[in-house]
Formats: structure tokens, C-alpha cells, sequence
């Protein structure tokens, strides 16, 4: 095993190293994930919107006691709402026989009573979706196809770019950034896909042809490979769904909820039960937030039927939810960068057949800079099925590694083209519990448990050297690199009730948190942080995510509405001027 560290502050410089002894996290594989700053609602959830319409009353006068369809009410209702208006679904139970499509409103906030007393009882005969925001979009960047050339700033930590043609952009405009795949790290997919890396940055400044993006980029985009900017196409942006509960088990709809092309939008305090598939679905989402929601009991088993799923996402928060009885609890997939997954409780996947992730980090290429902190779950998976993946970390977790099937009892699952991922300060298994290893390190995608040979992948390949066929089945050997690139400090094994000696800190300092510069108010009186490998705490009451879904109530002490944490970590090793 390899462990790669980087001591001085030369990285870039546009870049700050704040190294206490020695740098815990390579620089080149971490983000400056600041909560309400560079992931998540800019300054957090507004709380200041105070003009309401409320759909019960005339004209819309929704029956708020589930005897009649209530949708038509309501979609006239928001189609009415102007700029900071909240429209309020009083207690009640409101029948949606039709979905509720908001489209490409913006600046309302739709809030119930409490998802304890305002319930939608969904029963939409068919179709995608019971509430949406946003619409699709064309996939353009994937290929290449249109948008304009970047020409320079191509370095990580660059917040300006060149462009060929500025005026595709206005200042406030969220550009799209991608390149040709880099054969090297590797950037590959089984689809064929030619661009599957990218992020999404807000147009801050414009100045002739340059362009100040926030955030900055992820990664130093190559010259050679066609870097390009597009716009994102219409979004919405500022909506907010709050306060109410959907139960689905009278409809078919795949998603529960559906933020697209969702700028600075959010999910907060919703329950969803019954799906059928995915609870929440975010597919463009730019620094929006799906936090303290109770998403459990999906009504069917097998696969896609993840509680959160997250697609072509950059700088979102999914923080503090409830995830149970899905599969996987959490999906990341195609380009998704710069995310925090954080404090979420995730239980009870494997009565739904379960065949590997909790919280699967790589379903769909190529997901990079995602940061997961806090979770309860019983593991992550990097699954390699559909391609490659990199620079994710995985920081002060509790991966327990329970589960019915044997195979499964795999805490850390980091499957073919995972690169350069940092598994630091967890607690790996549960005391007592008996596993078959609490790593399992680059064997073929998910599926396929054996190795077809051990040849190892070098830099510099491509598919043609691996001699792999594109598609799931295709490169079934042992994929050396993954570990030889995977950076191990600090997790303690609960079967041997110890750190490995060869995961030492050394002169490392564990931070607290990598987004966080301090004990947010909703964790009210429980410990700070939650889990200490040096002092470790296998209890879902850690979280308060974990508080709620074992007592039913929130933990003691906590201020509501949390605040918004907007001054950079004091702790953190990598800081953006």
C-alpha cells in the first residue's frame, strides 16, 4: 500500500495548505467543503419568507381532508405564488391524484404544517414523479457537442477561466465544465460515454473573455483534452419543499420528489414512505440541500430504489436524514463532484436484497470530490459497474458491516477503477459481529465477487490495453491500483479492537470535521464530533439522525433551525482564498 502525502504549501496558488505537522489528506484530493459557503444553500435555508397563500382557502380551496383530489388546488395556488412566497398546506391529508409540477417557478417555498400533520396521499395512476421541480435537459457535454472551448485556467484551484465565446455567459449563470476523458487516471465508462468527469461552477465575474466561476475547479483540466464550458440550460432556483409527509402507497411513481436542473433549492423535514422506487431524485442539482428527512419503506425489493439518489450534482448537501429500508440507502452516480453526504442514518437495507451498498459512491462514472462524514451505515461501496471514479473521502463514519449475508459484512467495498480515495478516521464492524474482512479492495464490479486473473491496471492504459470489452462483464481481473491508490489512517477495526499499526496518524492531527468549523446547533447535547476512532462509539444515537429513528423524538438540546456554518473550518487542511 501506498501512502502519499504532499508537506508543502506549493500545490497551487490560488490554494492555502494549513499543515499542523504533517498533511493528513493529500491537497490534491480534497475540496474546501464549507457548509452554506461552497456546499449546500449559500448562506443556508432562507427562514425569512413571510407572504402565504394558503390553498385551502378561496380561490383554490383544496380539501384538506383526503376525500377529493386536492392537486389542481395546489398547482393553481403556486402557478399564483410570486417571488418569497410560501404556499402553506395547513394539517390535513390532500389527496394528489395528478402530480405537482412547479416546473421552472422560482423563490416560493411549498410548506406543510409538519410531515406529522400535513399528508399527501399520493395516488397518481402513473407516471415519473409526485412533485417536481426543474425539467430535463439534453446532455450535450457528454459528448462534446456545442458550448465553448476553455482556454486557459485550466489549473486546480483556478477561479478564472478562459473562454473562446463569453457571451454564451451572464454573470449568475452556472456553467457546466467538462473535458475529453483522461485515459490515465483513469476516466472511463462501460457506456462509451467520451466525457464522463465534470462540475459545475457559478459564473461569479465576467471580464472580456474570463470568466470567475465559485467554485473553483476541482481538478487541473487538460489542455489537450477539449476542456469546454456550457450553460445550464433553464433551472429553477430558491424552491423549497418543507414540512409535509408523502405516503405513496396507492401510485406507481418512480420518484417521490425530483429536483432538476435545481439551483440553490431544497427538501427539509419531509417524510416519504411507499415508494415504489427513489425517494428523492436530483439530476443537475447545483448547491441545493436535502436535509432532515425520514425517507423509509420502499414497497418493493431489488435494485434502483435508492432513498437519495443523486446524478450530474455538484456542491449539494444531503445532511442529517433518516434512510431505511431501501436499496442502496444512497446512489451517486454520473458526475457528480464536490457533494457532502454527512450524519445520515442508514439502516436495514438487506431485507431487500441487499447484494452490496449502503451508500453506494459510484454507480454511474465519474463521480469525484465527494466528501462522506458522520453516516451510520452498514458500508460504502464504489461499485465500478458502469466505470471509474476518484478522489472521494470517506471521514469519520460508522460502517458497522451488518448484514444477514456473509458477503456483505464488508465495511470499505472499493470495487474496479476506484483512484485515489482517502478512508480516514472511521469505525469499521461492530463489536462482536464476525466478518470475512472489513476491506474489500479492487475486485471486478458489483456482482462479481471472484477475479478472473491478477493482472494489474497501469497508468497509461485504455481499454484496448486491458483487452476489456466495454460493458458491466468486461475486465474481471484484480485491479491492483485501487489500493496502491487509497490512502488508510486512523480506522479502527472493531475486530481487533484496535487501529492497524500500518493506519497510523504519526504527527497527523484528525480533525473534527472537513466541512464544519465547529459543533452545528442541531446536534444539540450529543458529543462532538460522533465518532472517534480513538474513542469509538458504535451507538445510532450518535447522530442525531440516529436519536430520532431510535426514540422519536430530536436529540436534547438542539436549536432549530440549525444555522448555517459560513466560516471555513479552522481544522481544515485545504482552504480556497
Amino acid at each position: 500500500m501506498k501512502i502519499f502525502r504532499f508537506a508543502t504549501a506549493t500545490l497551487v496558488a490560488s490554494f492555502t495548505l494549513v499543515v499542523s505537522h504533517a498533511v493528513l489528506i493529500p491537497a490534491a484530493r480534497l475540496f474546501n467543503w464549507q457548509a452554506g459557503v461552497n456546499v449546500g444553500v449559500p448562506g443556508g435555508i432562507p427562514t425569512n419568507r413571510t407572504t402565504t397563500i394558503n390553498v385551502t382557502t378561496a380561490p383554490y380551496n383544496a380539501d384538506s381532508s383526503g376525500a377529493t383530489d386536492a392537486s389542481d388546488a395546489i398547482t393553481r395556488a403556486i402557478n399564483a405564488a410570486g417571488a418569497g412566497t410560501i404556499v402553506y398546506l395547513p394539517a390535513g391529508t390532500y389527496r394528489l391524484n395528478n402530480p405537482i409540477d412547479l416546473g421552472f417557478k422560482s423563490n416560493i417555498t411549498l410548506r406543510g404544517a409538519g410531515p406529522a400533520q400535513t399528508i399527501l396521499d399520493v395516488r397518481i395512476a402513473n407516471g415519473s414523479f409526485a412533485i417536481n421541480l426543474g425539467g430535463d435537459t439534453q446532455w450535450p457535454h457528454n459528448y462534446g457537442v456545442g458550448g465553448t472551448a476553455i482556454t486557459g485556467g485550466l489549473t486546480q484551484g483556478s477561479t478564472m477561466i478562459t473562454v473562446s465565446d463569453p457571451s454564451l455567459f451572464a454573470v449568475g449563470d452556472v456553467a457546466i465544465l467538462t473535458e475529453d476523458n483522461d485515459s490515465t487516471l483513469p476516466v472511463v465508462s462501460v457506456s462509451a460515454f467520451p466525457r464522463d468527469r465534470g462540475q459545475m461552477s457559478r459564473v461569479v465575474g465576467k471580464s472580456g473573455s474570463n470568466l470567475t466561476l465559485s467554485p473553483a475547479l476541482f481538478w487541473s483540466f487538460g489542455s489537450t483534452r477539449s476542456p469546454k464550458a456550457h450553460k445550464l440550460l433553464s433551472k429553477t432556483s430558491n424552491v423549497g419543499i418543507e414540512d409535509l409527509a408523502l405516503n405513496l402507497t396507492n401510485s406507481p411513481v418512480s420518484f417521490a420528489i425530483w429536483l432538476q436542473q435545481a439551483d440553490r433549492c431544497w427538501v427539509k423535514n419531509v417524510n416519504i414512505s411507499q415508494q415504489s422506487n427513489y425517494g428523492i431524485y436530483l439530476t443537475y442539482a447545483f448547491e441545493s440541500e436535502i436535509r432532515h428527512c425520514d425517507i423509509r419503506d420502499r414497497k418493493a425489493g431489488g435494485s434502483n430504489g435508492a432513498s437519495i439518489l443523486v446524478e450530474r450534482t455538484t456542491a449539494a448537501l444531503m445532511e442529517d436524514n433518516i434512510l431505511v429500508r431501501s436499496f442502496p440507502h444512497l446512489e451517486v452516480n454520473f458526475m457528480s463532484s464536490g457533494n457532502v453526504f454527512a450524519y445520515n442514518l442508514c439502516d436495514d437495507s438487506s431485507i431487500y436484497g441487499m447484494i452490496g451498498g449502503s451508500i453506494d459512491s459510484n454507480h454511474g462514472p465519474h463521480n469525484c470530490f465527494n466528501l462522506y462524514e458522520g453516516n451510520v451505515a452498514p458500508n460504502v461501496q464504489c461499485d465500478g459497474y458502469f466505470g471509474s471514479t476518484s478522489d472521494d473521502t470517506i471521514f469519520r463514519n460508522w460502517l458497522h458491516g451488518t448484514s444477514p449475508t456473509a458477503a456483505n459484512r464488508q465495511p470499505i467495498l472499493l470495487q474496479r477503477f476506484t483512484r485515489n480515495y482517502s478512508v480516514v478516521g472511521n469505525i469499521l464492524g461492530k463489536t462482536g459481529q464476525i466478518y470475512p474482512g472489513l476491506y474489500s479492495i479492487g475486485l471486478p464490479n458489483m456482482g462479481n465477487s471472484g477475479s478472473a486473473g491478477m493482472v494489474q491496471l497501469s497508468t497509461g492504459t485504455t481499454w484496448a490495453d486491458w483487452g476489456a470489452a466495454p460493458g458491466p462483464n468486461g475486465f474481471q481481473e484484480l485491479d491492483k491500483d485501487v489500493q496502491a491508490t487509497t490512502v488508510f489512517k486512523a480506522n479502527y477495526n472493531a475486530v481487533s479492537s484496535s487501529i492497524p499499526s500500518g493506519e497510523a496518524l504519526g504527527g497527523d492531527t484528525l480533525p473534527n470535521s472537513l466541512y464544519r468549523s465547529s459543533k452545528p446547533g442541531w446536534f444539540g447535547n450529543l458529543a462532538w464530533p460522533a465518532f472517534d476512532p480513538f474513542s469509538p462509539n458504535q451507538n445510532l444515537q450518535a447522530i442525531p439522525a440516529g436519536y430520532r429513528y431510535v426514540t422519536g423524538t430530536e436529540a436534547p438540546g438542539q436549536v432549530t433551525p440549525p444555522p448555517p456554518s459560513v466560516v471555513p473550518p479552522t481544522n481544515a487542511v485545504l482552504s480556497i482564498q
